[in-house]
């Protein structure tokens, strides 16, 4: 959602592969977001270099996004 965003706002993010020990467990749909705001910085995934496709989002991982979101695009 977060790569579309800034898309649909014309500041597209760079296109990039993730990295994740994980990468396997990404939804082919999702996979090149996931490298977009992973290059970013927007996200850094979890603990031991894992993605968590399939884990919780926090609040705080989710307020935490939005904020390097903001200051990337300001």
């Amino acid at each position: 959602m977060l790569a579309r965003l800034v898309y649909a706002v014309g500041q597209p993010l760079p296109s990039s592969a993730p990295t994740f020990a994980d990468n396997a467990n990404i939804s082919s749909w999702a996979f090149d977001s996931v490298g977009r705001v992973q290059a970013t910085g927007i996200m850094d995934g979890v603990s031991d270099n894992n993605f968590a496709p399939n884990g919780t989002y926090t609040r705080e991982q989710s307020i935490t996004a939005m904020l390097r979101l903001f200051d990337l695009m300001n």
